[in-house]
């Protein structure tokens, strides 16, 4: 397969993902809202699931086409991406007001993620494994996690329908009202019906599925062409191409002061992508990996570690830490290059 033919097939597949995608969200979004749960529920779940499912598509696809680089190197990739240029951008935008419940159990629940994917892959660090797997006992433990997280946030404490209490954001910081108006529910599509949500939600799920293989296929045409690892095209274009949908609807998000949503889908999208895409894709056989991707984990890690922090110290992400998140991850993308 030739360069441009690899290319051709990345920009094709993305385009499908990110239109797959974004109809997912919107249709997903619709029924979360008819069911009258949480603006913090709706966007660590159905949104941050719905702009994750490019991350799964190409995941589980690369695992069983043997790529394990991009399988791994997507998930973390994205995630970092997620943290530090997501977010990034959207506080440069506008500074982003936290709930207590995200600063209290979901972007912990991250961190725990992040730890867990670090114990789990690196074999050779813990055991006295000679490669690093994650096998298929380590994804039964990723999705044991992944339930325990689904519990959590439906049924502990509030079950997605009473309001979460905000921390008193700094001046020019407003507030959050984290449960949807009801009577604000009119502006959906009166006459749309479950049904067609049902449906389109299907269409678009097909439509992610094609754009992913075009993303994998094109990806390691790429990798092979310029002998540039799969890990790397899974750090980087791989995984900041399907991070687009998260952007998008991040900063619509925050500009229409929905910032739970903003943030949630971040939060909710690193936990979906390790428990959930690693749990399925090492469930359908194992994926390898190199101990090169060490100090990208780590780097994870530190970045959720930080957004803790910040948030639980000021209770909203401001432009100044969100230039500060961009600069890391500039510094890291030149890092990934020259490491190859």
């Amino acid at each position: 397969m030739g360069v441009f033919l690899s290319i051709l097939l990345v920009v094709i597949g993305l385009a499908i993902l990110i239109k797959g995608a974004d109809v997912l969200v919107d249709e997903s979004s619709q029924i979360a809202k008819r069911l009258n749960v949480s603006e913090r529920v709706i966007g660590l779940t159905l949104v941050a699931f719905g702009t994750s499912f490019p991350e799964l598509s190409i995941s589980v696809i690369a695992a069983i086409n043997g790529s394990d680089g991009i399988a791994i190197g997507n998930v973390v990739g994205s995630n970092i991406f997620n943290i530090c240029v997501v977010l990034g951008v959207i506080a440069f935008i506008k500074p982003i007001a936290v709930s207590k419940s995200m600063v209290n159990k979901d972007i912990p629940m991250a961190i725990l993620t992040a730890i867990v994917l670090f114990i789990l892959l690196f074999d050779t660090i813990f055991t006295d494994a000679t490669v690093n797997q994650l096998s298929r006992a380590d994804a039964l433990i990723f999705l044991l996690f992944f339930a325990v997280f689904l519990y959590y946030t439906f049924y502990k404490p509030d079950k997605g329908l009473i309001s979460d209490t905000v921390i008193p954001a700094k001046a020019g910081i407003p507030s959050l009202s984290t449960v949807p108006s009801v009577q604000g529910d009119s502006r959906l599509r009166g006459n749309d019906s479950l049904t067609k949500n049902i449906i389109l939600i299907i269409v678009s799920l097909a439509g992610v599925l094609i754009g992913a293989e075009l993303v994998v296929r094109g990806g390691s045409g790429i990798a092979d062409s310029f002998g540039m690892s799969h890990t790397l095209i899974g750090l980087t274009i791989v995984a900041i191409g399907t991070s687009l949908p998260e952007i998008t609807t991040g900063i619509t998000a925050v500009l229409k002061g929905k910032d739970d949503i903003a943030i949630g889908n971040i939060v909710g999208s690193c936990i979906f992508n390790v428990l959930f895409i690693l749990g399925v894709a090492s469930l359908i056989t194992p994926i390898t990996l190199s101990v090169n991707i060490l100090i990208d984990v780590t780097l994870l890690i530190a970045v959720s570690v930080f957004l803790f922090f910040t948030s639980r110290s000021k209770g909203h992400i401001s432009k100044g830490e969100g230039i500060f998140f961009l600069v890391l991850y500039a510094a890291y993308l030149i890092y990934i290059i020259h490491r190859g």
